[in-house]
C-alpha cells in the first residue's frame, strides 16, 4: 500500500468514528452544504452553529433565497460579519436559478461560474454534497499537507492525488477538515491523537511547529455612537454605503445627550472602542430612518449595533413591545428542559430525571392572570442513573406501561398586574395534575422570567403526595420511601 493510500484509508476510518454531528451532515443537501461553507469562511464553528439553523428557517430552499430581497438576506446574516459573503451567496442563488434551473450543479467547472464560488468552495460542494473526487485546500488542510509532505509541496496537486485515491471523496475531504480543526492545530498539535502520525514528515523530524503567519498590525480606534430615540421609542439609524443600518456617529438634531459607557469590538485587525451616548431626536436627516427596535431583525445591521443598544437598554424597549401582545410559547423536548422527581428511602436519595417534556404557555405580560399552561411529561423516560432502580421505579410503582405520561393543565393564574422583561416574577398556577391515571387539582408556585429575545424561563418546586395518585411506595422492614416526593421543573418556552 502506498503512502497516499495509507493516508486516505486512515483518514476515512478516523472520520467515520470521530466526526462531529453537524446539521449539514445529516442530509448532505447541496444547498445546505453551500450555506455552511460560506458561513464557515473566517468564522468559528461555534458561531456558525448559532446562525445556520436560523438562516435556513428563513430561507429553507435555494429558491427561497433567490427570491428574497438583498436586505432580507443581509438582515438574516446580521451578527455573522463579513457581509459580502451574504451578498455573494444571494447573487449566487439567483445565478443558479437563472443558469441551472434552480439546481446546484455537481461539477467543479460549472460551480465556479457561479458568483462567489471559487476553487475551494466548488471542490467542497462537489465532494461533500455529490461525493465527486474534487480536491480542496483551505488553511486547515494546507497546514496538514505542509506537515505531511513539507512546506514546499504543491498543496493542490497533493490534495488531488489524495482525493483520487480515497474510497469516498465526501468522507476523506471532511476527514481532513476535522483533523485540521480538532487535532492538527497551528500551535501545539495533538500528535498523540492524530491518525496520520506515522505518515507525517514533520512529526518524524520533530518539527511540527509552523512559522507564524504574518498578520496585519492591530489598529486601535475610538468611535462615538448615538442611540437617538424619538417619542415612540424608535431608534435613529443611518444606511451606510454597504446597505447596512448603523447608529449615527454624530447627533446634530439630538437633545439631552448623555454618555452611558463604552464597549470594545474587533473588526478584522481593528480594535474599536465605541463610546455610547443616548439622546432624543427630531426629524431624521438624509440616509437616516427611524427603526422600531422590534423590527431590528428585519433590517441588516452589524453586531456592534446590538451591543450598543444593549448597553443603552434600548433592547429592553424592544422587549416591552415584543411582550406587549399575548402570544404562545412552545416547550419542546430539549436538554435545557428538565423535570425531576426526588425520592428518599431508608438508605439513599435519588432523582428520576427526564428532558422529555412538551407543552405550551399562552402569556400576556400586561395581563398575566389570563395566561394558560399545558405540560406533558414522558414518565417512561425518567432516569435515575441506575438500571435496576429505573426498572423498579417505572414498572412497580409508576406503572409507566399503563400510564406513560403525566400532565398539568392550568385553570387559573394568580400573578402581578404586569410582568416586565428580565424581571423575575412569582406567580401561582392552579390546575389539574394527572399522574398514574389519577387527576388532582393543585396550586403550584412558579417563578417566571420574560426574556427579551422571545423566551420564557419558568421554574417551580412543589411536593406530590404519592398515595393521592394511587401510587404505593415501598414500606417494609428493609426499605421505607417517603410518601411525599418533591418535584422540580426547569423549563424554557420559545415564542412561536
Amino acid at each position: 500500500m502506498t503512502n497516499v493510500q495509507r493516508i486516505t484509508r486512515k483518514s476515512e476510518r478516523w472520520f467515520r468514528r470521530n466526526q462531529r454531528d453537524l446539521p449539514w451532515r445529516r442530509t448532505y443537501d447541496p444547498y445546505h452544504v453551500w450555506v455552511s461553507e460560506v458561513m464557515l469562511q473566517q468564522t468559528r464553528m461555534e458561531v456558525v452553529l448559532r446562525y445556520y439553523e436560523r438562516f435556513l428557517q428563513r430561507f429553507p430552499t435555494l429558491a427561497d433565497l433567490a427570491a428574497a430581497s438583498s436586505d432580507d438576506v443581509t438582515a438574516a446574516w446580521s451578527g455573522l460579519g463579513y457581509y459580502r459573503r451574504a451578498r455573494m451567496l444571494h447573487e449566487g442563488a439567483i445565478a443558479v436559478r437563472e443558469q441551472f434551473g434552480g439546481a446546484l450543479p455537481g461539477e467543479v467547472p460549472a460551480l465556479m461560474t457561479i458568483p462567489g464560488i471559487g476553487r475551494y468552495t466548488a471542490g467542497a460542494i462537489a465532494s461533500i454534497a455529490y461525493d465527486r473526487a474534487a480536491p480542496i485546500v483551505d488553511g486547515n488542510i494546507a497546514r496538514i499537507l505542509a506537515r505531511l509532505f513539507g512546506r514546499r509541496a504543491n498543496f493542490w496537486r497533493r490534495a488531488d492525488d489524495l482525493v483520487q485515491a480515497a474510497g469516498s471523496a465526501r468522507v476523506f475531504n471532511q476527514a481532513l477538515m476535522e483533523i485540521g480543526a480538532l487535532i492538527c492545530k497551528p500551535k501545539q498539535p495533538m500528535c498523540d491523537r492524530c491518525p496520520l502520525r506515522d505518515e507525517c514528515r514533520a512529526f518524524a523530524s520533530g518539527r511540527t511547529e509552523l512559522a507564524p503567519r504574518k498578520r496585519a498590525a492591530t489598529v486601535a480606534l475610538r468611535r462615538r455612537l448615538y442611540v437617538v430615540r424619538d417619542r415612540r421609542g424608535r431608534i435613529l439609524m443611518r444606511r451606510d454605503t454597504r446597505g447596512m443600518f448603523v447608529l449615527v456617529g454624530r447627533s446634530p438634531l439630538a437633545v439631552g445627550r448623555k454618555r452611558i459607557g463604552t464597549f470594545r469590538h474587533t473588526i478584522m485587525n481593528q480594535r474599536v472602542t465605541f463610546e455610547v451616548f443616548t439622546a432624543s431626536g427630531q426629524q431624521p436627516t438624509a440616509n437616516c430612518s427611524w427603526i422600531a427596535t422590534k423590527d431590528l431583525e428585519k433590517v441588516p445591521h452589524p453586531s456592534f449595533v446590538r451591543k450598543a443598544l444593549h448597553l443603552a437598554g434600548a433592547l429592553l424597549l424592544a422587549a416591552s413591545t415584543l411582550l406587549a401582545d399575548s402570544r404562545t410559547y412552545q416547550i419542546a423536548a430539549d436538554a435545557k428542559n428538565t423535570v425531576e422527581f426526588h425520592a428518599e428511602d431508608t438508605y439513599d436519595a435519588f432523582d428520576g430525571r427526564t428532558n422529555k417534556v412538551s407543552g405550551a404557555i399562552s402569556a400576556d405580560p400586561l395581563k398575566p392572570s389570563a395566561s394558560t399552561v399545558e405540560i406533558t411529561i414522558d414518565m417512561a423516560s425518567l432516569n435515575t442513573g441506575n438500571t435496576l432502580r429505573n426498572r423498579e421505579m417505572r414498572e412497580l410503582y409508576l406503572e409507566t406501561r399503563q400510564h406513560p405520561t403525566s400532565s398539568f393543565k392550568s385553570v387559573s393564574v394568580a400573578a402581578p398586574d404586569s410582568i416586565g422583561p428580565n424581571q423575575p416574577a412569582e406567580i401561582k398556577v392552579t390546575g389539574d395534575f394527572t399522574l398514574h391515571g389519577v387527576t388532582k387539582r393543585m396550586t403550584i408556585p412558579v417563578r417566571v422570567v420574560l426574556i427579551p429575545d422571545g423566551r420564557i424561563h419558568a421554574t417551580s418546586s412543589f411536593t406530590v403526595h404519592m398515595p393521592d395518585f394511587g401510587i404505593n411506595v415501598p414500606k417494609n422492614i428493609l426499605v421505607t420511601v417517603d410518601d411525599n416526593v418533591p418535584v422540580r421543573l426547569d423549563l424554557w418556552a420559545v415564542a412561536r
